[in-house]
């Protein structure tokens, strides 16, 4: 009945991992999961390289959620 939004937080070294990349295979699988429902399942994955994630990595989230700011 709800949404189901689910984001990753991986380090920036990661980005191009064949598993646990952008690309990779658990990314792909959980994206096909995705697109059976995009009215109500969202992906995103955010890469950093600190213990922080900027707040302008945020802003396709947020969008997601429905918020402005």
């Amino acid at each position: 009945s709800g949404k189901l939004l689910i984001v990753e937080i991986k380090q920036e070294r990661l980005r191009n991992d064949e598993t646990d990349g952008e690309h990779g295979r658990k990314a792909m699988a959980v994206r096909e999961w995705a697109a059976l429902n995009p009215d109500r399942i969202a992906y995103e994955m955010l890469f950093t390289d600190t213990d922080a994630v900027a707040n302008n990595d945020f802003a396709r989230v947020r969008t997601l959620l429905g918020s402005k700011s």
